[in-house]
């Protein structure tokens, strides 16, 4: 699934989880997950996107409905080996307030 930041906003229903994954020391990409569906947050312009501070990720997300938000954080075993498309490990979650 695709979804853009102003779709997700509109949503009649909270997102299950939004998630910062830390792409490297300060760039954060965003992803939801809802109804079981793991998936890239997009722009207008169809690119993802991609904070370059956790500040401006948590003001990203600050008004989107949502059960709960986490900065996760790849460990470098995932972040060195190629990974099937949208998986990831969830042992780094560290929940994170939107409000």
């Amino acid at each position: 699934m695709k979804m853009t930041l102003s779709k997700l906003k509109q949503l009649d229903h909270p997102v299950d989880k939004l998630m910062l994954v830390s792409l490297c020391s300060m760039s954060y990409q965003l992803y939801a997950e809802d109804n079981g569906e793991r998936f890239a947050v997009y722009n207008n312009d169809g690119d993802k996107i991609i904070s370059h501070s956790l500040e401006q990720g948590k003001s990203l997300i600050h008004k989107i409905n949502c059960k709960s938000a986490v900065l996760y954080q790849q460990l470098p075993y995932d972040e060195a080996c190629a990974t099937i498309e949208g998986e990831m490990s969830p042992v780094m979650e560290i929940p994170i307030s939107t409000h």
